[in-house]
């Protein structure tokens, strides 16, 4: 399958991971593949409105004939397959033969995946892109940039809600923080994170947020925070006290993880979820899979060189076992609270979790669904890890 990558970066590759650099080197032939994308929504899109978006200036017959040869050095490239059309006039994508992360990222907030939407999203909608003397084309691109940037948005701040709700204030405060980096000017989610890190005790971290937010509007907008932004600011200063939230599993006493045999380690973690949802998660580490116990896996990699390092640790993606749906989040969300675990001080190190969610996603077709431990192993090989971590989110129902 042809793999059309437009969030953060732009690059089209092949099924065997070959660069296709003709087409890349091309503006007008990635505009059309990214309008073809975007504009078509997995349908067609009228020639006429390709030749009006990428040659307005051109005539008529001179603009169709360099739409005919776009399309021509595009099925080259691509494969006839890949380029369709309907009748005369109409062009689209065969999205059997292709893929793209923006349409991927929507699919995914459409399933209520947010957190595997985000992890798609890594910035702004190509960026770099531009179509010389096709206006029309630029602005409805970066119409485009601000309409997924804003889904984007939204779907942080509805994850840190979630995690708040569910008692998690430091995944909250994490989420926030991805807000707050999708949208730096916007001051709702820098409130948001402004009132978690003064909850969580980290009054300094609070007061250095809105001193960003500061900086940034002056020197981007030469404007001041609103007068909601400083009246919280002016509160956290006047209090003795932070305001408390519940401890969640991050603030609690961790056991540090120590190299052993295979076994199973029993985590038990109370989140203090609302009363009205009647549910208990607990968190169950399943197990931790070492040097000795990975042979296979360490000793195919001794083939190709260095073994694995013996300190990196992969947190898998956690099964969500019969648990409240509402709680879905928590399955790619349990990467970024225990990644934070293994830093500075530990004997472990946790991969990056985006790396290990890309891994993943090469292994499980990008379907958001559990692998088998062995496919779990391999995902830790891709990434030279000589540990990895398996765990399981269950609910159980209150009395």
């Amino acid at each position: 399958m042809i793999r059309l990558t437009i969030l953060d970066s732009l690059d089209l590759r092949a099924s065997d991971g070959t660069v296709l650099c003709s087409v890349l080197a091309q503006p007008k032939r990635v505009g059309l593949l990214v309008y073809l994308s975007l504009a078509g929504r997995r349908g067609y899109v009228r020639r006429d409105t390709l030749l009006a978006f990428l040659w307005p200036e051109a005539p008529t017959d001179k603009a169709r004939n360099s739409l005919r040869q776009a399309v021509h050095q595009l099925r080259r490239s691509l494969g006839e397959a890949t380029m369709r059309g309907r009748g005369m006039e109409e062009l689209g994508i065969s999205w059997p033969h292709m893929g793209c992360d923006a349409l991927e990222f929507e699919d995914r907030l459409a399933q209520g995946a947010a957190a595997e939407a985000l992890a798609l999203y890594r910035s702004d909608l190509a960026p770099g892109l531009h179509v010389t003397e096709a206006p029309e084309f630029s602005e409805w691109l970066e119409g485009e940039r601000v309409r997924l940037r804003r889904l984007a948005l939204r779907a942080a701040m509805q994850l840190a809600q979630q995690a708040l709700e569910a008692g998690i204030p430091a995944l909250a405060t994490d989420w926030a923080r991805r807000a707050v980096e999708l949208s730096p000017l916007e001051e709702e989610p820098v409130r948001r994170l402004i009132g978690l890190l003064d909850r969580q005790g980290d009054r300094g971290g609070a007061l250095a947020t809105y001193e960003d937010l500061a900086a940034r509007l002056a020197r981007e907008l030469d404007a001041t925070p609103s007068a909601e932004t400083q009246a919280l600011v002016r509160d956290i200063r006047a209090r003795a006290e932070p305001h408390a939230l519940p401890r969640g599993p991050r603030d609690a006493d961790a056991t540090p993880v120590q190299p052993a045999a295979p076994a199973v380690h029993p985590v038990a973690v109370r989140p203090g979820l609302p009363v009205r949802s009647r549910w208990l998660v607990a968190l169950a580490v399943v197990g931790l899979l070492v040097v000795g116990a990975v042979w296979p896996f360490m000793a195919s990699n001794r083939r190709g060189g260095a073994g694995p390092d013996s300190r990196a640790l992969v947190i898998a993606p956690f099964r969500i076992s019969g648990a409240d749906p509402r709680l879905a989040y928590l399955r790619e969300g349990m990467l970024d609270l225990l990644a934070t675990k293994f830093g500075s001080g530990s004997t472990l190190v946790a991969a990056d979790p985006r790396a290990v969610l890309a891994a993943w996603r090469q292994l499980s077709g990008d379907a958001p669904t559990d692998l088998p431990p062995e496919d779990a192993v391999r995902v830790a090989h891709r990434l030279n890890a000589g540990r990895l971590l398996l765990g399981a989110v269950s609910a159980h129902p209150l009395g």
